[in-house]
């Protein structure tokens, strides 16, 4: 979070994209923000935790009664060991992989690796039975686990699900410090911390640690704070953040802390945690927060907001205010930058170190192009919205080209929504326009793999023919060819005829029943027949369940 007014930041890369190719302006993503996400998530993740709680008791008992092969069969292909994304695996104490839902890859595979230590934790948790966090098919997934002796041998029973919401980033993140804290170092774990594209880094969303006397010694995002005394730093809303922060942790060992912005209308909440380093027994804070107002509107209107201050200002004094951290530029992590029509960077706040540079060849964490492709959209569309894969997450940015005497300039911001609706819409924009721009071979060879492009946790990409053929769905292979047109859900819609109903009409959502809960979709028509048009229809989506 930020908490000290006009300070230099770490040089990390925000801006990003991924063309949406249309005949018109693309319209922005539909953005399904709750003013109460954070309580309504709560409940959700804990009603999720106890599912996958009672999935695993009750597969643990079936495998002592009929031991690894039946039991492990029937997780695999019994729908009745499924609720939702929450599924049953099984691993032996080695790392071995028995059965892993439907990632039947998996099976035989060892996961016992020195640079991931999910195994052992695995291990750890299930000889009383307890959650962990982990990562896998490019997300995080939180899972219960319990141990079974079977013979002579330990299985590590599991089910889990991937969480999305700010209140369990931080959360995850707190925790995951301490436990890593435990296994290595204090420095190390000061060293992690302060690393802007690492594991502690979750799209904005980043650990700070302060000692008891108020000095940062470690921050996730802004590397020039890690020394610097801040107990007398100031909110906008006039409190002191971390003076109040250390109250906290010194009375009640943790807890959550609200505050104000740096412009002073974006509220904000961290949650502290009390540290021990075990060398030397000296306190310290671990804090980690977000600002729970932030959503594509605000980028909208900041990037409108600023694009009119250019007409009326001019170039210079409209680059001077946006390259600094203006309050009327800045809500909360959300700041302008600029580029001209060759891709230098000609204002940038939080990355003032850019400015001058030519950034047309940068590419984001998976390797696609950003700056090219944002002046791209900007010259085709005149403005859109462009998505890439930053720091673990998703990122969004909204561009509007200008035109004034100086020259034409491209301005935008950027933010990180946090909610399995918008990771659906734009993931299947990415693969719409990966779709349009490969062959169709091409395309669903990268939609079956575990690419990060085309697989967050249980988002994946599904393709059908308008005929009702799977040509593909995720990494779940079982499902490729087989012929769905008269498959019902468990209420006996006929969930084909309704996507394709949907898909004819321009797109949209769709929510049928699977795996005893419900599941959103969205879908969309794509047709690769070039000039034959409707002659090569296929209809791809992607969704997530209640």
């Amino acid at each position: 979070m930020n908490i000290k007014k006009y300070i230099s930041v770490f040089f990390v890369l925000v801006l990003a994209l991924y063309l949406i190719a249309r005949d018109e302006v693309p319209k922005a993503p539909e953005i399904r923000e709750s003013e109460n996400d954070s309580l309504l998530v709560d409940e959700q993740i804990n009603t999720k935790s106890e599912e996958a709680k009672k999935l695993v008791l009750d597969g643990v008992d079936k495998i002592k009664k009929q031991g690894i092969s039946l039991s492990c069969k029937a997780f695999i292909d019994d729908p009745r060991w499924r609720y939702g994304e929450i599924y049953l695996f099984v691993f032996d104490d080695k790392g071995n992989c028995y059965c892993h839902g439907y990632e039947k890859n998996s099976l035989w595979q060892n996961f016992m690796d020195e640079n991931n230590d999910f195994i052992k934790r695995m291990a750890e948790a299930g000889k009383i039975g307890g959650y962990i966090d982990y990562k896998w098919n490019n997300s995080y997934s939180r899972a219960y686990i319990k141990n079974v002796t079977v013979g002579n041998k330990i299985f590590m029973v599991g089910a889990g699900f991937y969480p999305t919401s700010p209140v369990y980033i931080v959360q995850e993140l707190i925790n995951s410090a301490v436990i890593y804290l435990k296994i290595t170092s204090f420095i190390e774990l000061k060293e992690r911390i302060s690393n802007p594209t690492g594991i502690f880094v979750r799209g904005d969303i980043h650990l700070e640690m302060y000692s008891f006397d108020g000095t940062c010694v470690a921050n996730g995002e802004q590397l020039a704070l890690i020394g610097q005394n801040l107990l007398d730093a100031v909110t906008a809303d006039g409190k002191f953040l971390v003076r109040d922060i250390i109250e906290i942790a010194k009375t009640k060992g943790e807890g959550w802390y609200s505050f104000r912005g740096q412009s002073g209308d974006e509220p904000a909440r961290t949650y502290v945690k009390k540290i021990i380093d075990p060398k030397d027994n000296k306190p310290y804070v671990l804090t980690c927060g977000y600002y729970t107002d932030i959503n594509g509107e605000t980028v909208i209107s900041l990037v409108k907001k600023a694009a009119n201050f250019l007409k009326a200002n001019g170039r210079e004094i409209a680059f001077r205010e946006f390259s600094t951290q203006n309050d009327k530029f800045v809500k909360g992590n959300v700041n302008i930058f600029v580029y001209d029509t060759q891709g230098n960077m000609v204002a940038d706040s939080k990355n003032p170190a850019f400015v001058g540079l030519n950034l047309i060849n940068t590419r984001d964490t998976e390797g696609r192009p950003v700056t090219r492709q944002i002046l791209d959209m900007a010259n085709k569309y005149g403005k859109g919205w462009v998505t890439n894969s930053l720091s673990n997450s998703y990122q969004v940015c909204y561009c509007e080209k200008v035109k004034v005497p100086e020259g034409d300039f491209v301005i935008g911001a950027a933010y990180f929504p946090v909610s399995k609706e918008n990771f659906v819409r734009f993931m299947l924009e990415d693969a719409i326009l990966f779709l349009q721009n490969h062959t169709i071979e091409e395309s669903l060879r990268k939609f079956t793999t575990k690419s990060s492009d085309f697989l967050r946790g249980d988002i994946n990409i599904f393709v059908y023919t308008i005929d009702g053929i799977c040509l593909a769905d995720g990494i779940n292979l079982n499902k490729i060819w087989s012929n769905d047109i008269e498959a019902k859900d468990e209420n006996g819609i006929k969930v084909i005829d309704k996507m394709i109903a949907i898909a004819k009409t321009g797109g949209g959502w769709l929510k049928f029943n699977l795996n005893n809960t419900v599941c959103n979709i969205y879908i969309k028509m794509v047709d690769k027949a070039g000039k034959k048009a409707g002659q090569e229809l296929y209809i791809v989506g992607s969704g997530y369940f209640d």
